[in-house]
């Protein structure tokens, strides 16, 4: 892997989870909108909580399957050489 690739990967390992965190983060607040006359309804709350340990695990394992799919590409393109 070229510093190029490892330094793509690191980006991606490490914007990744922050974009996950931000969709997850926008449909609990989309689900907990309270309606209009909130006391005469059922309610419930969605929970989210993304500790640290969540956020670098994902961070890893997307590295990982980036350096995968790398491995992956340099293996098909040699085997293309014939």
């Amino acid at each position: 892997m070229t510093r190029r690739q490892a330094a793509a990967g690191a980006v991606l390992s490490l914007a990744f989870p922050g974009v996950v965190y931000a969709i997850l983060y926008a449909i609990v607040e989309l689900k907990n909108r309270q309606p209009q006359d909130y006391a005469y309804h059922d309610s419930y709350f969605l929970v989210m909580h993304v500790g640290w340990i969540g956020y670098m695990t994902l961070a890893a394992a997307v590295m990982v399957l980036y350096a995968i799919a790398v491995a992956g590409y340099r293996f098909v393109k040699r085997l293309g050489r014939g």
